[in-house]
Parts: structure tokens; C-alpha cells; sequence
């Protein structure tokens, strides 16, 4: 997730997407929220489940795909780095 990130914000970069800053927290709340749960996870295993890890993830990646990552499309299409 971290190498995707960087690699997706490289490309932003190199796009001169005007949202970079917004998409790069958006991008470390998500880090962190994942981080929050392997802590939580490595206190109590049993407090974190299969389901709502997947059920975070997957409506995470859609909500951000759909919701944050198609807005930047028009930079990258077209552009020598996208």
C-alpha cells in the first residue's frame, strides 16, 4: 500500500494535480488507520476479524478509487508520466 501510494503521488506530482496535499492525507489516514488495527489486532487478536478487515478495505478502495482517484484523471490522461 505504502510503494502504491508513493507511486500514485509521484504521478500526481508529475501532473501538477492542484489536490496533491489533500490526496496525500487522505492517503495517511488511511495508513494509519490500517496501522491502528494491527495494533489493536497484536493486543487482542481476537478484537479484529477477517470480515471487518475486508469489509475496511474494500469499502475503503471503492469509496477512494470511485471517490477521490478519478477526480485526477484528467491530469494524467494525456500526460508524458500518466
Amino acid at each position: 500500500t505504502r510503494y502504491h501510494f508513493a507511486e500514485e503521488e509521484a504521478l500526481l506530482a508529475a501532473c501538477a494535480y492542484p489536490d496533491l496535499e489533500e490526496h496525500r492525507a487522505v492517503h495517511a489516514a488511511m495508513v494509519a488507520e490500517v496501522a491502528a488495527m494491527r495494533r489493536r489486532h497484536g493486543a487482542d487478536p481476537a478484537s479484529v476479524t477477517a470480515a471487518e478487515t475486508l469489509d475496511f478495505l474494500s469499502g475503503w478502495l471503492m469509496r477512494h478509487i470511485i471517490g477521490k482517484d478519478l477526480r485526477y484523471r484528467p491530469y494524467a490522461e494525456g500526460h508524458e508520466a500518466g
